[in-house]
């Protein structure tokens, strides 16, 4: 649709294919131009300014960690000798690893 400013006279153009599957193409091509568009725009909509938010500690600001020590075994030689350790647990005892 093409409009006039002045006088708000509008007329409507088109476009003439002479082979039905050269306007399905046009059509084709003018839809996924339009979708990549929109996902454009949906994609800056969504996009966070990383740079507004200052996260740095500010002056006399700090941060403490508190990191528990590891737990020492009562027997040591115990622990190494027939157990087996699976991030922390411990397979000693209660559990036959023997082949049958």
């Amino acid at each position: 649709r093409v409009e006039d400013r002045v006088s708000k006279s509008h007329a409507f153009l088109g476009i003439g294919f002479e082979e039905r599957g050269a306007a399905f193409d046009f059509n084709v091509a003018l839809q996924d131009h339009i979708k990549f568009v929109e996902r454009g725009v949906a994609i800056a909509e969504k996009t966070i300014d990383w740079h507004i938010t200052d996260l740095s500690l500010k002056e006399g600001q700090s941060i403490a960690i508190n990191i528990p020590k590891k737990k020492t075994p009562v027997n040591p030689s115990s622990e190494t000798s027939g157990s087996v350790g699976l991030g922390g647990l411990s397979l000693n005892g209660g559990l036959s690893l023997n082949a049958p």
